[in-house]
C-alpha cells in the first residue's frame, strides 16, 4: 500500500507518518523496535581486525555513530503531527521551532492552539 503524501502546514516539507518514519530509519541502518516505539543508533563495540590502530578504529566507529545520529535527526524532523482540533499537519521541526508553548506543557497548534497526535 502506497503512502499518501502529506506536507507540513508551515514549511511545506513532505512529512512522514509513523510507518514511513520507521521504514526510513530502517533503510538508513537504524535499529527500530516498532512494538516499543523506539529508534536506536546501533551500539558498536570495539573490535580490532587487520592490525589497524585503536585510534583509527575508534575514529571510524565514532564517525559512523555521528552519521547515524545526523540521519536520525533529519528523519525525525519530518515526523508528522496532526492537530486534534483543526486537523492541520505539522513536522516536528516546525513544532519545535515555531509552535507556541501550550499552558499544559508541550506545544500548541500555531493555527488554533490545539494539541497534537502523532500520525
Amino acid at each position: 500500500m502506497e503512502s499518501l503524501s502529506m506536507q507540513c502546514a508551515l514549511c511545506k516539507v513532505d512529512v512522514l507518518n509513523t510507518n514511513d518514519f520507521y521504514d526510513s530509519c530502517e533503510k538508513e541502518g537504524l535499529k527500530v523496535d516498532r512494538g516499543a516505539g523506539q529508534v536506536k543508533i546501533p551500539g558498536m563495540t570495539y573490535v580490532n581486525f587487520g592490525g589497524a590502530s585503536y585510534d583509527e578504529d575508534y575514529n571510524k566507529i565514532n564517525a559512523e555513530k555521528d552519521r547515524l545520529a545526523k540521519v536520525h535527526k533529519e528523519i525525525e524532523d519530518k515526523r508528522a503531527f496532526k492537530c486534534n482540533s483543526c486537523g492541520k499537519i505539522y513536522c516536528l521541526k516546525c513544532l519545535a521551532e515555531k509552535a507556541p508553548n501550550s499552558p499544559s506543557g508541550g506545544k500548541a497548534c500555531p493555527e488554533c492552539g490545539g494539541s497534537f497526535s502523532l500520525l
